[in-house]
């Protein structure tokens, strides 16, 4: 059980009604501005946090937080959503779910959100969709009213206004291209896909750049797939040109089973003509050939987006944050 307005009350000495007074920012009570740092200094040292639920319903609101998330078939978005459920749980604050990744979509959800005056929005944020400028006035306008917004792996989009929190896609295109360039291997390659989406490129930036720092002169060279379903041509083409022994950095999961099949076909030994770094797990190619693993700590970001949802509705100050991915090295558990 968390730490109560009573706990408060009996360290401070002070009335349980002068210390929610304080704690929920009332004025009217004649209390100095030195008494009411004190009482707010103790309940943060004592780890007091108010109950999301009380204080919305004290406000006539609907105490639930609004998640957006992208309708992906994915595991890394189940981890998330496993990561937010446990957060709600541990926190105390209830939330609701909302799938889908366009303009319109996200459009109609900020609506219902403003509609219902919930706590506050956990959120993807479709900011490539076309028309979405209209969209981010409605979001901008929720949080000058007074929402709290904590927005998931955003590049590129233009509000200033929420905290957010992301994946450090550099940091893990660095300690693949490490990994393989201390092996000195003749060639170097990414196998990514042709997108929009920026996460690729600052992959594929980070794993040339640190193959080039520790293993200097030699080629790395970029394929890109049209899509993450069908990568077998390139596939094809990277084998086709590369000087053995190649190390490829899959930056998507699906990916990495394809390379072993074509090498497979062509009678290339994994450990000795080529070695592979994918980017997280993916069913299909668990773990007969052992292979070294870039994870994203989904499960932990949605755990730290509640955490610090409730700093934001306790009036807290939270600064963005990115996470560092961890390279698994085979044979870790």
């Amino acid at each position: 059980m968390g730490i109560t307005l009573k706990d408060v009350a009996a360290r401070t000495g002070i009335h349980p009604t002068v210390i929610s007074a304080v704690l929920n920012n009332r004025r009217y009570l004649r209390v100095s501005e030195e008494r009411r740092e004190y009482i707010r200094q103790v309940a943060k040292e004592m780890g007091y946090f108010p109950n999301v639920q009380a204080v919305s319903l004290r406000k006539k609101q609907k105490p639930i937080v609004g998640v957006f998330l992208p309708s992906w078939d994915d595991l890394l978005l189940l981890e998330l959503i496993h990561g937010l459920t446990e957060g709600s749980a541990l926190y105390n604050i209830p939330l609701s779910f909302y799938f889908g990744m366009t303009a319109d979509s996200y459009s109609a959800f900020i609506d219902s959100m403003t509609s219902f005056q919930h706590t506050g929005i956990i959120s993807y944020v479709p900011y490539w969709d076309k028309g979405f400028e209209k969209t981010l006035c409605k979001l901008d306008e929720y949080l000058i009213n007074g929402g709290k917004v904590i927005a998931l792996n955003t590049l590129n989009w233009p509000m200033k206004k929420s905290v957010t929190l992301a994946m450090d896609d550099e940091c893990g295109g660095w300690m693949a291209g490490r990994y393989l360039a201390e092996k000195k291997l003749s060639f170097y390659a990414v196998l990514s896909v042709e997108s929009v989406d920026s996460v690729y490129s600052l992959r594929e930036k980070t794993f040339s750049e640190s193959c080039e720092s520790f293993d200097p002169g030699k080629i790395v060279k970029v394929y890109r797939a049209k899509n993450v379903l069908s990568p077998e041509k390139v596939i094809a083409k990277m084998l086709d040109e590369a000087e053995f022994p190649i190390g490829i950095l899959c930056v998507c999961s699906k990916f990495a089973l394809p390379v072993l099949l074509e090498c497979q076909k062509r009678n290339l030994i994994y450990g000795k003509d080529f070695y592979i770094v994918r980017y997280d797990k993916y069913p299909d190619s668990e773990d007969t050939f052992r292979l070294p693993v870039i994870i994203q700590p989904f499960h932990q970001l949605g755990v730290l987006a509640i955490k610090k949802l409730r700093s934001l509705l306790a009036g807290d100050v939270v600064e963005s944050e990115k996470l560092k991915p961890i390279l698994k090295y085979p044979g870790e558990k």
